[in-house]
């Protein structure tokens, strides 16, 4: 959703969750996503067992990362220097064989001039 609407959902979330505390209420807020990342396929899991104990809290879901994650996109404000030391570590120390490079979600375009001389 819009950032606007985001906002609007997250407030009025909270202002419900403040009267009326409901844990799985509390959860749906994991689920909303901006507009500007609705690229992204990713998958999202919740686990809630409201018997729990703090003791057995912890729940181990085994994956294997290489076929679960095809891609890394780092923060577009991410200082470009960083980003080849990153994508090493990723590459080299962890054998990530997925696509590695910098999101270019804030990027500028360069606008395009009309009508004016090429002098």
């Amino acid at each position: 959703m819009p950032q606007s609407k985001l906002n609007t959902e997250l407030t009025g979330l909270v202002a419900k969750l403040q009267t009326n505390y409901q844990p799985l209420k509390a959860l749906s807020s994991l689920y909303m996503k901006r507009k500007a990342f609705s690229h992204e396929a990713e998958v999202r899991a919740v686990f809630y067992n409201p018997n729990s104990s703090t003791q057995d809290s912890c729940i181990r879901v085994a994956v294997d990362p290489h076929s679960l994650i095809k891609s890394v996109l780092f923060d577009p404000r991410l200082p470009d220097e960083l980003v080849p030391v990153y994508k090493l570590y990723l590459k080299e120390k962890l054998n990530y064989r997925g696509s590695v490079r910098k999101s270019v979600l804030y990027k500028q375009v360069k606008p395009i001039r009309v009508g004016e001389d090429e002098g």
